[in-house]
């Protein structure tokens, strides 16, 4: 968005309102007068609401040993696919609760349990991203 305008000494000048990727952050409003002198100041302009950004949450296959299984799972933004580092995701085995994991800086989170995991036989475990003020739920399966 642009707005032109007259500096306090009559220059016309430009105004452009920059918005930050897909959310918008907040406003700020960079002026270029013809003099070649720039400024920057906070608008005030309203934020606008934008939509969350969808997520890609892909769970790995179990790694099982006879005492313990590892759950793991990467969570990305779904443009551009950035590894999305300290979310919480949730893990849960044949729709009972197996606790939770924080991303790390490649977006992976991982949890291992112990207990008798050779029991369960095959099956799929299911990874859930809860979502944030930021970023859209999603979740995935894999076997185990």
């Amino acid at each position: 968005m642009t707005q032109e305008r007259l500096n306090e000494l009559g220059i016309p000048r430009r105004s452009f309102l920059k918005k930050s990727g897909a959310v918008f952050v907040a406003p700020v409003v960079v002026s270029f007068a013809l003099d070649g002198v720039a400024e920057a100041q906070a608008s005030s302009m309203p934020n606008q609401s934008f939509p969350n950004q969808s997520t890609t949450l892909v769970a790995a296959r179990a790694r099982r040993g006879f005492l313990t299984i590892t759950l793991s799972a990467t969570l990305t933004a779904s443009a551009g696919g950035a590894p999305l580092p300290g979310e919480t995701v949730s893990f849960s085995i044949r729709g009972r609760r197996a606790g939770s994991a924080t991303t790390d800086s490649s977006g992976v989170a991982t949890r291992t349990d112990f207990g008798l995991f050779f029991l369960l036989g095959q099956g799929t475990y299911t990874a859930s991203f809860a979502g944030d003020s930021t970023y859209l739920a999603s979740t995935s399966t894999a076997p185990f």
